[in-house]
């Protein structure tokens, strides 16, 4: 076999032995240079792996990048050698020798418990956030874990390159996937024991993943009569003072030190003492973090285990990080209500709390359901079959047949906290029909003199609910363009604005757009927000939601850069709202593909636009409560599909869902603001047709 790969970091070469294109590598180099208790580059184990560069090396062993023959992809494989306690033989470079004496039963004890907990760990396999264990075998006298390889930094090289900490948000949201894989991990009797930031990569696209779930310290130690120095065994700064004595019990609360001494790090950029230090006297400094979030630390760092937070579920409900009683909760009112839109939804909420108490036993149940639903619908059309010609007459009419009514709620709503789940979720019922119909273009809609009252909830139909996405449903798709009712309009107002007076947070008019829903007084004067000021020009957001509209047009991965809603308004909407020379004050900007901060979610590539929407982490910067994002739709927009709920309400009127540019947890969805004010960052559907529209641009004014 000709081996064309790169021993460092096993990308294909041009050639056998060239310096490599991808990395630098220099491939000439003899691959036997190699320290000498370390296996030589191109060493071939268990007949199918062979071996490259040292990825690095610990108390307990080695781990090398690897390149796996059978499915020709890079691993990584960590050999049993503890450091000082083994060797190789002279004559036979890959047999490890083991020191004699009383040491030599521990150490291979300690090799059967490495073996054991790797065995263990796999069993996590399939766990976003945590590094999955291929195999495990014997070789050489010792034995060796293959392992998913991971491409990115560590969590401590990105804090030293940027020489940036993180803010105490920031890190939660970083980390809390980490910890709730930990959790699941601590459920099946694993504890890490070796948390810090060097051993949690981050992916090329910012995912955080836990490394050396197999790590066997404690247990080599534990194993080996306290032989061996349990300096060796522990991580300053980041290992409970458990970890110190072979008579202390480590359990989850041991993990829990390590995770909060991580924050602790990556908030300060600083080390703690170790707790043999703390233990006499404890010099926590905590004076730099909230007093809420210090609060938390405090008990996750507590010297003696017993005073400390006992499981990581624990310190994410502390930190706010655990959101998944609240989803589980409102996937269960979804369950309960048993319609067809509601089972949807609670099945793709069940199957996102996977390993969450009973979570998969119900997503069971809501497919059950559905089938159920789907034969009673069957057995339906079966019986109604010979009354299908008597709608001959309205199917020609509609040009498509009627549409079933919406449905009104089951149960009223009667706080925020029945409209969503944490994580993101409607619990509503609807329709199998998405979208409200729209009157064609030639129809004349009668302008009532009194004005349109406004749509509550026990007197209307309810419009479709923003869901969770699911991509089994496909409804009827709204236009690009909603067809506005015709009539005799006066001439467009000029606009009275004073961009002189614009300071953030105050409200200005730029452009006309229909609002009242009344097109024969003609449109109405835009009130915009000011969001930032920078020299001449100003960042403006429509005070209330202009329009409804759907993210997408067709139900497929999507992103801001190729969704239909980019293209309206920067086309349709940018040439109604505004005149040709009000067009010339609004400059074409780059917008930032921001990524979603929670999900590894693409958000495609930067853009440039006129208009366009803010992202998650802007709408976060620029609005500092979820209060001040509450959003009341215009008359119009309420018309053309807009859902409110009635109980959440802004200066007197009902609050509505809006669209934010960032992705949600899936391709096919995209992230808004709940009428609740708070970010949903799980998303919804991008071909839901019930979110409106608060178009952001800038402003430059000097113009």
């Amino acid at each position: 076999m000709e081996w064309k790969h790169c021993y460092s970091c096993m990308g294909e070469l041009p050639a056998p032995g060239a310096v490599c294109p991808r990395c630098g590598y220099d491939n000439t180099k003899d691959p036997q240079e190699q320290p000498g208790h370390v296996l030589p580059c191109g060493t071939v184990l268990n007949g199918k792996y062979i071996t490259g560069r040292v990825l690095g090396q610990g108390g307990f062993g080695i781990t090398y990048i690897g390149f796996d023959l059978s499915l020709e992809q890079p691993v990584c494989i960590k050999e049993y050698f503890p450091a000082g306690l083994a060797m190789r033989s002279g004559t036979q470079s890959g047999i490890v020798l083991w020191s004699s004496g009383e040491n030599t039963q521990g150490l291979k004890k300690g090799r059967e418990s490495f073996v054991r907990e790797a065995q263990r760990a796999a069993k996590l396999r399939g766990l976003a956030h945590v590094v999955n264990v291929w195999e495990v075998f014997y070789e050489n006298e010792t034995a060796y874990i293959t392992m998913e390889y991971i491409e990115g930094e560590t969590l401590k090289d990105r804090l030293v390159r940027t020489q940036k900490p993180l803010g105490e948000r920031e890190c939660v949201e970083l980390l809390t996937p980490v910890m709730e894989d930990l959790e699941k991990a601590h459920g099946l009797g694993i504890i890490h024991r070796d948390i810090k930031p060097d051993n949690i990569m981050l992916r090329e696209n910012g995912e955080p993943v836990l490394l050396d779930m197999g790590a066997a310290k404690d247990l080599i130690r534990a194993e080996q009569n306290g032989t061996l120095s349990s300096t060796a065994v522990v991580s300053e700064g980041f290992s409970p003072l458990e970890q110190y004595s072979k008579k202390n019990k480590t359990g989850p609360y041991t993990d829990v030190y390590a995770m909060c001494a991580t924050i602790y790090y990556c908030v300060t950029g600083k080390v703690l003492n170790p707790p043999t230090e703390r233990v006499v006297e404890d010099d926590l400094d905590l004076s730099g973090f909230t007093a809420p979030f210090a609060s938390v630390l405090e008990k996750g760092l507590a010297v003696k285990a017993q005073d400390r937070l006992q499981t990581m579920g624990e310190l994410l409900t502390a930190l706010g990080g655990d959101t998944r009683e609240q989803d589980y909760q409102a996937a269960k009112t979804l369950f309960e209500r048993g319609d067809k839109a509601s089972l949807l939804a609670a099945s793709s909420m069940f199957k996102s709390l996977n390993g969450y108490r009973d979570a998969a036993a119900l997503a069971e149940g809501c497919k059950k359901r559905l089938e159920e639903i789907e034969k009673e619908k069957a057995r339906e059309q079966v019986s109604s079959g010979g009354n299908s010609g008597n709608n001959g007459g309205n199917a020609g009419k509609t040009g498509g047949g009627r549409k079933p009514p919406l449905q009104k709620l089951a149960v009223p709503i009667v706080s925020g906290a029945l409209l969503l789940g944490a994580g993101g979720y409607f619990i509503l019922t609807h329709s199998d029909n998405n979208v409200k119909p729209t009157p064609p273009p030639h129809q004349v809609i009668a302008e009532s003199a009194t004005p349109t009252p406004e749509p509550t909830l026990e007197s209307t139909p309810l419009p479709t609910p923003m869901l969770s996405p699911t991509p089994k449903e496909t409804p009827t798709p709204k236009p690009t363009s909603t067809p506005k009712p015709t009539a005799t309009a006066t001439p467009k107002p000029t606009a009275d604005y004073d961009l002189s007076k614009a300071e953030v947070g105050s409200y200005i008019t730029f452009g006309t757009y229909e609002q009242d829903n009344n097109t024969a007084n003609g449109k109405e004067d835009v009130e915009w927000m000011v969001l930032a000021k920078e020299g001449d020009r100003v960042l403006l957001i429509s005070r209330y939601a202009l329009d409804c509209q759907q993210y997408n047009i067709s139900m497929t991965d999507v992103t801001w850069e190729t969704c239909s809603l980019r293209k309206w308004l920067n086309g349709t909407f940018l040439n109604d709202a505004f005149s040709e020379a009000e067009k010339a004050m609004i400059p074409s900007v780059t917008v930032s593909a921001d990524k979603n901060p929670r999900y590894s979610s693409s958000p495609g590539n930067s853009t440039t636009d006129q208009v366009f929407l803010l992202s998650i982490t802007e709408v976060k910067k620029y609005f500092s409560s979820d209060e001040a994002r509450k959003c009341a739709p215009t008359a119009y927009a309420l018309a053309q599909g807009s859902w409110t709920n009635e109980t959440d309400k802004v200066d007197g009127k009902a609050t509505c869902v809006w669209w934010l540019r960032s992705p949600g947890i899936y391709s096919y969805s995209a992230a808004g603001v709940y009428p609740v004010g708070s970010v949903g960052d799980f998303g919804f559907s991008v071909y839901d047709g019930t979110g409106a529209v608060r178009p952001a641009l800038w402003v430059n004014l000097g113009s």
